[in-house]
């Protein structure tokens, strides 16, 4: 479990009408790390939005959490944009 074990949880539990089931599987596994780094979370988010995965206000809930983690992490948005891993992702753009 992790600091934001609750919200991730939460999210994984949506229903397929608001974040597609390959994502709600990867935000369950997200939930269960002892750890998450906001790269994990932004991977999803990108893939979420590039292949219309999950709604809008799915995808707003998810930024507000990468959010939360990069202040937490002490970085900007421009930061981790340019340091991110994109092997994490799971689409291929």
């Amino acid at each position: 479990m992790n600091a934001h074990s609750v919200i991730l949880t939460a999210l994984s539990g949506a229903p397929d009408t608001q974040i597609d089931a390959s994502a709600t599987a990867r935000l369950a596994a997200l939930s269960q790390q002892a750890t998450v780094r906001s790269d994990e979370l932004l991977a999803i988010i990108d893939d979420c939005v590039y292949a219309s995965l999950a709604s809008d206000f799915a995808i707003h809930a998810m930024n507000m959490v990468w959010t939360k983690m990069l202040a937490e992490e002490g970085l900007s948005m421009e930061e981790a944009l340019a340091n991110r891993d994109l092997s994490l992702r799971t689409s291929n753009v």
